[in-house]
């Protein structure tokens, strides 16, 4: 089960329906302006990096415009998982979204999946942007995961086998 959620300060009631609105995190497409530049952190060029990420969301062609977003990425792929970690020596899915919206959005959340999940508003599957956070219920009735929907139904989060990556 999927649910998508926006930050906000009051909490709404969510259908666990599939064909019902979900829990989705919206933040703000616009990146950090002070950091936004033609270059990356990477040796890449700019036109190298959109198409380095291009190819890995399935982009017909650049889409990529939050260069804090996928410079937070680049940073952060194969990160190893560690429960409970904040750091480049292991982080877990609620860590890493929590560093990433602080990074790249300036804004804050804590906690476990479940208690962000709680701190959020529902949208529906439908108005999905970059940089909302998706939850999930994997093997349990509770919220257990979460991740940072990206494009093209492709997703940034911890697991727990993988480390940081992309799935779809």
């Amino acid at each position: 089960m999927i649910f998508v959620t926006s930050c906000s300060t009051q909490k709404r009631s969510v259908s666990t329906n599939s064909s019902k609105p979900i829990h989705n995190g919206s933040y703000p497409a616009e990146n950090k302006s002070s950091k936004n530049s033609s270059t990356t952190n990477s040796s890449f060029s700019l036109k190298e990096f959109q198409n380095k990420y291009d190819l890995l969301l399935g982009n017909k062609s650049s889409g990529i415009t939050n260069l804090e977003l996928f410079r937070f990425i680049d940073d952060w792929l194969q990160v190893p998982y560690k429960y409970a970690g904040k750091s480049k020596t292991g982080v877990d899915c609620s860590g890493l979204a929590a560093l990433l919206i602080k990074q790249v959005y300036e804004k804050t959340i804590s906690g476990s999946s479940a208690s962000i999940y709680n701190q959020t508003d529902p949208v529906t599957k439908a108005n999905l942007k970059e940089g909302d956070l998706i939850f999930f219920k994997i093997n349990s009735s509770n919220i257990s995961h979460m991740g940072i929907y990206l494009v093209n139904n492709k997703f940034l989060h911890a697991s727990t086998h993988g480390g940081v990556v992309v799935s779809d």
